[in-house]
């Protein structure tokens, strides 16, 4: 058992036990939607829920015994919906679009955080480059890939090349620059490529482009032996601009100005055309490895490397630049970028291990690169894919190139999404918004007329049910989105709506609402005998399940409603249910503080998660699950055959 999975473990125990150790807290009856509102998980965690765990596993065998040996493991692997702890480059279009690459994952910033934008499984990717339209990614045994603005997949061009490939810029999407191994320059004329330069030592680590350039004049590339390589007019040719054992990790130019470092905190510089390069005083008496270069102008620039090594040039000198972090400070930087907006524009540079740090008023300050926002609910089908929605606007999708996130086109928070077996996605958030995504990946954005909040949505039949706060409850057509209202029979917050599979439109919400819509016509309240909210559903083959507070977990149809039974061991009291899911006779719950509950029958039983973060959304086909919370975090299982 890994560390992080072994703490969460002992967290999990020790809450546990404070929990039986004493009165389980009250019912917590939550008058709003529970997955949304913070004030009532805040008032959960003042009254110290207990977590759901086995009573057998003893807290003090983790902690003071130092076997691990006996820890049970967890079905359950952390996954990441942002970086997966490992950096090597930066590209910014502006302050609201950023790429990164480390490993296989390639990441998207919007402006307001960091998310998946695919992964090509088993690559290790060294170098990024985008335009408006294009975003190409490099990296070992010849690796070339792609994707165009309006994708959802990457795909991996035809190269005549397998060596390591570490650096890529371009002056346009019809004229690429690729580096890597044995001084291999290769250029993408818009139809193909072509290896132009190959076969020395050099390792090439960095390419640049002076712009209004045209072909292989203005292309120069930086690497191993301190050497660089650049076309002389007729041939290609090398030149030796630092000492021979250094490696020169980045180039970069701002007018006839061309810069340069690598390790042993070197710093080379050349003033204009007609001068020659000259060494610079970095200022570092440690003389750390220095990595990448970001810069506005040849007058204000920045430079970083290992320990957290920052070095501001402002035209005449050298600075040495504080870190404020404070989890960054010694992080070792490999990118680094200036994200331009008109004279105020953004620094950042992304470390090794995942993360990275951003220039603020305070100094250069922790950035984080995993989602800062909260997956609020999790759909799937096999023409539409698995989607993901959360706050500030998060939609993810799963391709065959992994997770990606997708411009939803609101930074408001998104609450619902269902997909369709035709393979559309609907959306529901914030002030009344409703997004459409066709199969073909076309979006749309809609809105029902009225600034509420959706928390569901239901297709039934050629209409698309949406509900939400103050028993909100509207339908319109799919085909031509024109909301009109339905009675509810509530003035409660409706927190879910689903169609089950007794025909009927399900509504659950605050304090224990339960009502049904038989074939969606006027609504009949249902006795559910809980006061807590309801929070999530799920349809099943005659009715539907449902997910509350205090560990609730309801079975509903027709003819009845009942409770499922809490498995020995589980401890209720404090335990909210905000995501739930159910496929042939598989149901899952999740909610507060990593709990997962599972059954294929009437009682639930404890399953052991690698986290401790709120779970709000939940997945599952029979074969495979899927979880995720608070802060991005994504657990997955696979089910034995």
């Amino acid at each position: 058992m890994n560390m992080r999975l072994a703490l969460s473990v002992a967290l999990s125990l020790s809450l546990s036990m404070t929990g039986c150790s004493s009165e389980p807290p009250a019912p917590v009856d939550a008058g709003t939607d529970t997955t949304t509102d913070s004030s009532s998980l805040d008032a959960l965690e003042d009254s110290s829920p207990s977590d759901v765990v086995p009573e057998d596993v003893s807290a003090d065998a983790v902690s003071d015994s130092g076997d691990t040996s006996t820890v049970p493991t967890s079905d359950w692997t952390l996954r990441s919906i942002g970086d997966e702890g490992v950096l090597q480059d930066i590209f910014a279009l502006s302050t609201t679009e950023a790429y990164a690459v480390g490993g296989s994952r390639i990441i998207r910033y919007n402006g307001a955080y960091w998310a998946a934008y695919g992964d090509l499984e088993g690559a290790q990717l060294h170098g990024v480059w985008a335009s408006p339209e294009l975003v190409v990614v490099v990296g070992d045994n010849g690796l070339v890939a792609h994707r165009g603005v309006n994708d959802l997949t990457w795909t991996i061009a035809e190269v005549p090349t397998d060596a390591n490939l570490y650096g890529v810029f371009a002056r346009s999407e019809t004229d690429i620059w690729v580096v890597g191994d044995k001084t291999t320059i290769l250029n993408f004329d818009g139809d193909a490529w072509t290896v132009l330069n190959e076969g020395s030592t050099t390792v090439l680590r960095s390419v640049w482009t002076r712009p209004g350039s045209e072909g292989n004049a203005g292309v120069w590339a930086a690497g191993s032996q301190g050497r660089l390589v650049r076309y002389s007019g007729d041939t290609w040719v090398s030149e030796q601009i630092s000492a021979s054992n250094v490696t020169l990790n980045d180039i970069w130019g701002s007018g006839e100005a061309l810069f340069a470092v690598g390790t042993e905190g070197t710093i080379s510089m050349r003033a204009n055309d007609q001068s020659v390069w000259k060494g610079q005083p970095s200022n570092d008496p440690k003389k750390r490895d220095l990595h990448a270069i970001a810069g506005f102008s040849h007058e204000e620039l920045f430079v970083v490397g290992d320990a957290g090594t920052i070095i501001e040039y402002d035209g005449d000198k050298w600075n040495i630049q504080p870190v404020v972090g404070p989890n960054g400070v010694a992080g070792n930087l490999t990118g680094a970028a200036y994200l331009p907006h008109g004279q105020e524009g953004a620094w950042m540079a992304v470390a090794a291990n995942g993360g990275g740090l951003e220039l603020a008023e305070a100094g250069w300050v922790d950035m984080y690169t995993k989602p800062q926002v909260d997956v609020r609910e999790m759909d799937g089908s096999a023409a539409a894919g698995i989607w993901i929605v959360g706050s500030k606007g998060l939609v993810l999708t799963e391709t065959e190139t992994g997770w990606t996130t997708i411009d939803s086109g609101t930074d408001k928070d998104l609450n619902d999404v269902q997909t369709t077996t035709d393979g559309d996605v609907w959306i529901v958030g914030d002030e009344g918004r409703v997004i459409h995504v066709n199969a073909e990946g076309e979006i749309t954005n809609l809105n029902v007329g009225v600034p509420v909040t959706l928390n569901g949505v239901a297709l039934g039949g050629d209409s698309i049910y949406v509900c939400g706060k103050g028993g909100t409850l509207m339908v319109a057509s799919q085909e031509d989105g024109e909301f009109s209202p339905i009675l509810s029979g509530t003035p409660a917050d409706i927190n879910a709506c689903t169609w089950g599979g007794d025909g009927s439109l399900w509504l659950a919400g605050a304090f224990g609402t339960l009502i049904r819509l038989p074939a969606g016509t006027d609504a009949e309240s249902i006795t559910s005998n809980v006061g807590g909210s309801l929070n999530a559903m799920a349809s099943t083959s005659d009715g539907v399940v449902i997910a509350g507070d205090n560990g609730v977990v309801l079975h509903a149809t027709e003819a009845d409603v009942t409770q499922l039974k809490l498995g020995e061991g589980i401890v209720a009291g404090g335990i909210g249910l905000y995501g739930i899911s159910h496929h042939e006779g598989l149901t899952y719950a999740v909610g507060w503080k990593g709990s997962v509950l599972s059954t294929d029958s009437d009682v639930l039983e404890a399953e052991l998660a690698p986290t401790s973060a709120v779970l709000e959304a939940v997945w599952n086909d029979g074969q495979r699950a899927i979880a995720s919370g608070r802060q991005g975090v994504l657990l997955e299982k696979t089910e034995e055959n």
